[in-house]
């Protein structure tokens, strides 16, 4: 689940700076500064998410600690 995460992260800033230079290419300079500032937000909160799975599934369960027979 992380790794998939993970990759939907690197889909989502290569498409980011892909558009951005569009824009900028454009000569819309606005458009391309907010569409880069999106795309690095949307990275950050997928870095965490997949940092978040990560954790969440290196958890053990409260019964599997009970059991250590």
């Amino acid at each position: 689940m992380a790794s998939i995460v993970t990759a939907l992260a690197a889909i989502g800033s290569a498409t980011g700076w892909l558009l951005a230079t569009v824009f900028e290419y454009l000569q819309w300079p606005i458009v391309a500064r907010w569409t880069l500032h999106v795309a690095v937000v949307l990275v950050a909160l997928t870095g965490l998410a997949a940092l978040a799975v990560y954790v969440w599934r290196d958890e053990e369960s409260e019964e599997s600690r009970n059991n250590m027979d």
